[in-house]
């Protein structure tokens, strides 16, 4: 009976005595190698269930069908769902992923850069993690001409092509919807300001309240790290202002859901008291009690964009080239109607 367990290359190699590059050659019907001995090899790999691995191929030879993409955090459904929208389009056009993660911190970043491009991959995907301020390892791969595109969290729009949602315009959007449905004190409640999701966004929300003249009140503006404990904290300092907000617009959903725990420790009500709107609409933000209101966006086409301009410029194409996303409002329990 036939042994059916995967044999790699190496074992073949072992079991003839030969080296692993004679085997490579033979499975590959490369000269160099005489017919009794191409037989061997094949007839030994056909009989224990040899696979070819298409990474270590890419790299042993130099023909590389395999991009690399970096994620600030891959447990969260906003990032995870892009990252599978970036495999499907590379597989349907030859190409394996690679991904890595940051976990947010700057140093991660960079070594996974440096991972990758020693890996040769062919192109590289990366979202900024909340700590980057120095760009330099992005533009060293500019140096040796490594095909890049930046998503969401971008940087430097002149020298990389770049998929980002129409933030500014969104936030704009739900500031209005909360100001229609009876919101006077409206918060922000953000992350780092060097990050372009902040700016923009906040941005928004403060065009919303010059169109309807509503003099910004700084205290009601908080952008520290997009993460849960702070959102917590930063909420609460809201709820002790002398003049609290009636609504928050918080800008993902990270920074809602920890918001709605903060109103909920006070034992106010959403949305009566409190009306409250997140970013990115988490899977979960249907389950939460209110359900939460917030701009979703189509993270589908953000990662099939980012891997069509990767492939693009694969192909030679090395002009930068910026693709914006529309988003949408959910409108759920957490707002006023």
């Amino acid at each position: 009976m036939k042994n059916k367990r995967h044999i790699s290359q190496q074992d073949i190699a072992r079991r003839l005595g030969v080296a692993v590059s004679t085997v490579s050659r033979a499975l590959r019907g490369l000269p160099g190698v005489s017919d009794d001995l191409r037989e061997k090899v094949h007839q030994i790999a056909s009989e224990n269930n040899y696979r070819p691995n298409p990474f270590a191929l890419s790299l042993r030879f130099d023909a590389p069908h395999i991009i690399g993409v970096i994620v600030p955090d891959i447990a969260t459904y906003f990032f995870s769902s892009i990252l599978k929208s970036i495999e499907e389009c590379a597989q349907s056009h030859g190409y394996f992923s690679i991904i890595m993660t940051s976990n947010e911190r700057y140093e991660e970043e960079v070594r996974a850069v440096q991972n990758l491009v020693n890996m040769h991959v062919d192109g590289i995907i990366a979202c900024l993690s909340q700590e980057t301020t120095d760009y330099s390892h992005f533009l060293d791969l500019k140096d040796i001409s490594m095909p890049i595109v930046l998503y969401d969290r971008i940087c430097k729009k002149e020298l990389f092509s770049t998929v980002t949602a129409d933030d500014s315009r969104s936030a704009k959007m739900a500031t209005h919807y909360l100001q229609k449905h009876g919101s006077k004190r409206i918060a922000f409640l953000g992350g780092p300001n060097r990050l372009n999701i902040v700016t923009d966004r906040k941005h928004g929300y403060i065009e919303a309240l010059h169109e309807k003249k509503i003099t910004i009140d700084p205290s009601l503006v908080i952008c520290h790290a997009m993460e849960y404990n702070t959102g917590l904290i930063d909420t609460l300092a809201l709820l002790d202002l002398p003049e609290p907000p009636d609504s928050i617009l918080a800008m993902n959903d990270t920074l809602a859901f920890a918001a709605m725990e903060a109103i909920k420790s006070r034992n106010l009500s959403i949305p009566s008291d409190i009306a409250l709107i997140g970013y990115t609409d988490e899977a979960h933000a249907k389950y939460v009690e209110p359900k939460l209101t917030a701009v979703r966006h189509d993270t589908k086409s953000m990662g099939r964009k980012a891997c069509e301009l990767l492939l693009d410029q694969i192909n030679g194409n090395t002009e930068p080239q910026h693709a914006v996303v529309s988003t949408r409002l959910e409108v759920r329990e957490s707002t006023r109607s």
